[in-house]
């Protein structure tokens, strides 16, 4: 996405239209002191998955597991 300032505007019942940043896209809004509205792009998990990432050795413990190919099965078609 270019850094180029892009005008957004409300309609009269304060909606805008976020299409030209990603279609079917969640966002995060959050409004500094100054005003500025900050969007960040959101994805949504179970519990059970923020609980995953949130223990740095099950994370590793995947990744390690991912990474080891000696596990690997071939199987002919």
């Amino acid at each position: 996405m270019s850094s180029a300032s892009i005008l957004v505007e409300t309609d009269a019942r304060g909606r805008a239209n976020l299409s030209k940043f990603g279609k079917n896209a969640r966002f995060l809004a959050r409004e500094d002191e100054n005003g500025t509205v900050i969007l960040e792009r959101a994805v949504v998990m179970t519990e059970t998955e923020a609980r995953f990432h949130r223990n740095p050795e099950a994370v590793a413990a995947v990744d390690s597991f991912i990474a080891d190919e000696s596990d690997v099965v071939t199987r002919e078609i």
